[in-house]
């Protein structure tokens, strides 16, 4: 039987269960030589496929409303013929990270990657992380030309690939997420100054003002700086420029010799993510406590850190990938416009008392 090319799940899991169906459809269909044929029953695909008999009918419900398949009262359901129906055409997004010449992916980026990936498979597309090999920016243009994608997810581009931005978006429906973006394409953005900026008033209020930092050396850095530094000149105080370290491998010796002087801060931003749980056992080993005395900032994987407590924030992938997709659907219906959105991260507090 045509389904035995498929291996047996016995788990019902959303999407996979979803996605088992849809590609055993169009495998059927792109063997079937246009002619229409017969399905198995639901029955006998929900045993075949390790999913409920609900998951099936679903997604055979949804093909017959999208014309893919055709039910026959009291006989089945059959693929329609291809003179009706024509392929089964799935697009192919092609993401793209900072430069577009990455080969490694960092934590946030495959978060980014999965969440937007998950997204467009639901909506029946095909996804393609990209890497372009050519520096230079003709070849860069006509190597991404030549990767054949439908539409173009482009997450954190620098300034110096705006230009290329600009002329592929004109030739790809295209969106762009970033701190930074072109004005001339849809593009999704979170507002990491204002959000810090709140943060910081509420740290005021704690009665909170020497501020600390270990920082990664990128815009999306100085976003964050900028909203602290503007509440604490709002209140009279000032930023520490001292307090401030910036490092990605390892901790400055810095940031050790001021905690050996004495020091101590009663706010402590955590924001190169390599260095988290280094930077959490460096001031546990000074006994900083981090239930009064210093209110710890961090990204939500330092919960699992053993003896954290702070507040956290988790970056919004989950709605990126929702929006990104939904202003690309409205891309590929002719729609022109040009629309940029401004997310919101997600803050929560963890193992405070």
């Amino acid at each position: 039987m045509d389904q035995q090319r498929f291996k047996k799940s016995n788990r019902d899991k959303s999407p996979r269960g979803r996605l088992l169906i849809q590609h055993y459809i169009y495998d059927l269909q792109a063997r079937s030589g246009g002619e229409s044929r017969q399905l198995p029953s639901s029955r006998e695909l929900a045993a075949q496929f390790g999913v409920s008999r609900c998951t099936v009918t679903r997604e055979l419900e949804k093909l017959v409303r999208d014309g893919v398949l055709v039910t026959k009262q009291g006989v089945g359901t059959f693929l329609a013929p291809a003179a009706k129906t024509g392929p089964l055409k799935k697009r192919i997004i092609g993401l793209l990270f900072g430069y577009g010449v990455n080969h490694c992916y960092s934590e946030y980026n495959w978060k980014l990657i999965a969440a937007s990936g998950t997204i467009l498979i639901e909506h029946q597309c095909l996804v393609r992380p990209m890497s372009i090999s050519s520096g230079e920016e003709e070849g860069f243009y006509q190597e991404l030309c030549e990767n054949f994608v439908d539409g173009l997810i482009w997450f954190a581009p620098p300034k110096e690939r705006f230009p290329i931005i600009r002329r592929i978006s004109r030739q790809i429906p295209t969106v762009v997420f970033g701190s930074s973006v072109p004005e001339e394409c849809n593009s999704l953005t979170v507002d990491y100054t204002e959000e810090s900026y709140q943060e910081g008033k509420e740290l005021l209020r704690e009665g909170r003002s020497s501020f600390w930092g270990i920082m990664n050396n990128d815009p999306g850095a100085e976003l964050y700086l900028r909203g602290y530094r503007k509440a604490l000149e709002e209140a009279g105080k000032r930023l520490d420029p001292d307090m401030i370290f910036y490092a990605t491998s390892a901790l400055p010796d810095r940031l050790r010799q001021a905690l050996q002087a004495g020091k101590h801060p009663d706010a402590f931003l955590i924001h190169s993510p390599d260095l988290r749980e280094e930077t959490i056992r460096l001031l546990q080993e000074f006994q900083i406590d981090f239930q009064q005395q210093c209110r710890l900032l961090c990204s939500s994987e330092a919960v699992k850190i053993p003896g954290f407590a702070g507040w956290c924030h988790e970056q919004p992938y989950q709605e990126i990938g929702e929006a990104a997709i939904e202003l690309l659907l409205r891309l590929f219906a002719g729609d022109s416009r040009i629309e940029h959105r401004t997310l919101v991260t997600k803050h929560f507090s963890v193992n405070l008392k």
